[in-house]
């Protein structure tokens, strides 16, 4: 029986491990679990003059992970797998949720020594950071607004103390 995607609302500190954990995916317990999108978060104004559609359009920067993913971290090891993000309803609407679904395949493993987190100018909320994998530096962004999205907040702050 092929293992089905898994669909997971944001809102909720903890949903995306506890999702994964359910489904069993991964041998060990997963500790955290994050959204991101490779590339860098537009400027104001570049969204501004639509010069932000630019960074869209370019390819991913690593091959190692796929352009959207989500990262899950054990105790030894993070393991990245394809995700799509979906807004439901209007970001102002107070029903608004998002919801992240994630696709049941190891797209990569690395060791959880030889990942971390940095450049992140406003902390774990930051819009923007880069994300190291031993020596390479790829540059992410989150996928949902850092004030829904309490699941990359533990992730990142896990990485970042790395």
């Amino acid at each position: 029986m092929r293992e089905q995607t898994i669909a997971v609302r944001t809102d909720g500190a903890g949903a995306l491990k506890r999702a994964l954990n359910d489904a069993g995916w991964l041998d060990d317990e997963v500790m955290a679990v994050g959204h991101f999108r490779q590339g860098k978060p537009p400027s104001l104004a570049a969204m501004m003059t639509g010069t932000a559609l630019i960074e869209v359009l370019r390819p991913r920067r690593s091959k190692r992970l796929p352009r959207q993913f989500v990262l899950a971290a054990t105790r030894d090891r993070l393991v990245a797998f394809k995700a799509l993000g979906v807004g439901h309803g209007e970001e102002t609407d107070l029903n608004y949720y998002y919801e992240v679904r994630i696709k049941p395949e190891e797209q990569a493993s690395f060791a959880r020594s030889g990942v971390r987190i940095t450049d992140l100018t406003e902390g774990v909320v930051a819009d923007g950071a880069t994300l190291v994998i031993d020596t390479e530096h790829i540059p992410v962004m989150r996928q949902a607004d850092a004030a829904s999205d309490p699941n990359t907040d533990e992730l990142v702050g896990m990485l970042a103390a790395a």
